[in-house]
């Protein structure tokens, strides 16, 4: 795979994406859950979202060097990743990821969101793999 190049379940405008197979929503949400936790990322609360539609965000303070290059000393830069949870058939879930870089986290009126483009996707990539080996954990 080329540097850039998308796997098929990051497809159209997802950042990064994997297919799990054998689990429900809810067993795929804990995984990932568990995978960001694990990567220093807390859970943001959602707005309500429609019916059916299963979404997590979580946010992940960026190091003082990201804060000097994208941002200002006195609100920082924190990194927010999106999932998207959908259900393909009865035994297969697709989960999407897209990454931001967020200035101002938290100002109602200064907040800032910019998408990351496929450059970045690699370690988001590699945290749904891991979402997804804990619950299907690879062949040796």
């Amino acid at each position: 795979m080329f540097i850039g190049c998308k796997t098929p379940e990051a497809a159209g405008d997802n950042l990064a994406g994997v297919k799990v197979h054998g689990h429900s929503v809810l067993e795929v949400a804990r995984a990932v859950s568990e995978s960001f936790q694990g990567a220093g990322f807390a859970p943001v609360p959602l707005p309500e979202t429609p019916m059916g539609e299963n979404r997590m965000m979580f946010d992940k303070r960026g190091s003082t060097t990201d804060s000097a290059i994208w941002g200002d000393w006195s609100s920082g830069v924190y990194w927010r990743a999106k999932i998207k949870l959908e259900p393909q058939s009865a035994d297969t879930v697709l989960v999407t990821c897209n990454a931001y870089r967020v200035l101002e986290k938290g100002s109602k009126h200064f907040e800032e969101e910019h998408k990351l483009t496929s450059m970045k996707r690699g370690p988001y990539q590699k945290l749904l793999e891991t979402a997804r080996d804990s619950l299907n954990p690879p062949a040796k």
